[in-house]
């Protein structure tokens, strides 16, 4: 049986390229985290925030790896090192992800 493991890594936006009310979702987020560890400071408290909620951060890097126990091939990763770079990461990502099921599609045709 063939596996495919995934793993999607995120950046916190900078907050000062927020609009308001991102802003204020920040701020309650660094909150609600402040309450559950209250000895991080406030710079890694706004990173996890930043990195956890889906309008705080961006999409950098997303890796995949396919395989059995027995056999894997080489992970593929697409990668962004900016937040304006995102987009591109996801079309490229997409783009190949459905290569790859057309090419699944085509093998299965020929069995």
């Amino acid at each position: 049986m063939n596996y495919v493991a995934w793993d999607i890594e995120t950046c916190p936006l900078p907050t000062e390229s927020l609009p308001d009310a991102q802003q204020e979702r920040l701020n309650n987020e660094v909150e609600r985290l402040r309450e559950r560890s209250p000895d991080k400071d406030d710079e890694a408290l706004h990173r996890q925030a930043g990195n956890f909620h889906p309008h705080l951060g961006w999409i950098c890097c997303i890796s995949a790896v396919r395989g059995d126990a027995n056999d894997m091939e080489e992970p593929k990763s697409w990668t962004a090192v900016s937040p304006d770079e995102e987009e591109d990461l996801l079309d490229r990502f997409w783009a190949d992800v459905h290569a790859i099921g057309r090419h699944h599609d085509r093998n299965r045709e020929e069995l």
